[in-house]
This record gives C-alpha cells, structure tokens and sequence, in this order.
C-alpha cells in the first residue's frame, strides 16, 4: 500500500502514474495535443507533512 497519493483529475492536470512502491513513484508527462513535445504538467501529491517522498519523471 502506498503511503502517498498523485492526481491529475482536476481542470488541466497531467501526470501519468506508472508505480508507486513505497516512497517512489515512476510517472511520465501526458504528450499535449496535437504537439511533439510536453509543454507542461502539474499534479497534486497528498503525503503526511516532512515525508521523504522520490518522484521520477
């Protein structure tokens, strides 16, 4: 069971989880929309304050 939670689901959010284990989480940026390339992303983490938290992009 992880001990954190990503999300994307709000208005524009973009973030592709693959793995959370522990404390890392394996994610990728969503391509936009008729483009080559990632122009942004953001997304929410929800973890207990002062958690050591590894995010790989």
């Amino acid at each position: 069971m992880a001990i954190f939670d990503i999300n994307a689901a709000f208005d524009s959010g973009n973030i592709i989880v693959h793995e959370i284990n522990g404390t890392e989480a394996k994610l990728a940026i969503r391509k936009d929309r008729e483009s080559e390339f990632a122009q942004w992303f953001h997304f929410r983490v929800a973890a207990e304050p002062g958690s050591d938290l590894t995010l790989r992009i």
